[in-house]
C-alpha cells in the first residue's frame, strides 16, 4: 500500500486513508495521530523562526561592532590630527613653518636630490668645491 497525504487522496478515499496510517503505525515505535502533522508544522516553524530571529540579530549584531570599530578608529586619527570625513582625509599640521625654516627644508632637500642624480664622480667635484 502507497502512504498518502489527506490533500493528496481523492475525497472518497478517506476510509483508505485511515487504513494507511493502521499500516505504518504498527511499524513506528510512535503513533501517528491527525494531530502529528499540526504538532510538527508548529515545531517546524518555531525553529525557522528562531533560526531566522537569531541570524537577524547577529547582523545587527556585527554591524554595531564594526560602526564602533570606525568611530573608535575615526577618533584616534583625530586626536592625531587626521580628520576622516564624508569628503576625504584631511592632516592637520601642528607646526607652523616660518619663512627661514621653509628655505632651509628646500634647500636641504635640493642638496639632497643633487647627492642622489649625480655620478660618484660629480659628487667628489661636488665635495671639492665646498
Amino acid at each position: 500500500m502507497i502512504w498518502c497525504d489527506r490533500d493528496l487522496c481523492a475525497p472518497s478515499s478517506a476510509l483508505h486513508w485511515r487504513g494507511n496510517v493502521a499500516l505504518i503505525s504498527n511499524l513506528l515505535p510512535f503513533s501517528i495521530s491527525s494531530n502529528m502533522s499540526n504538532w510538527l508544522d508548529l515545531i517546524s516553524f518555531v525553529v525557522g523562526l528562531a533560526l531566522f530571529i537569531g541570524v537577524v540579530i547577529g547582523v545587527i549584531y556585527v554591524a554595531r561592532v564594526t560602526s564602533n570599530a570606525i568611530d573608535e578608529t575615526k577618533k584616534s586619527l583625530n586626536e592625531r590630527g587626521v580628520d576622516v570625513s564624508a569628503s576625504g582625509i584631511s592632516v592637520k599640521t601642528r607646526k607652523h613653518m616660518t619663512r627661514e625654516d621653509y628655505l632651509d627644508a628646500t634647500q636641504r632637500n635640493i642638496v639632497k636630490a643633487i647627492q642622489t642624480t649625480s655620478s660618484p664622480l660629480d659628487q667628489a667635484e661636488f665635495h671639492h668645491r665646498k
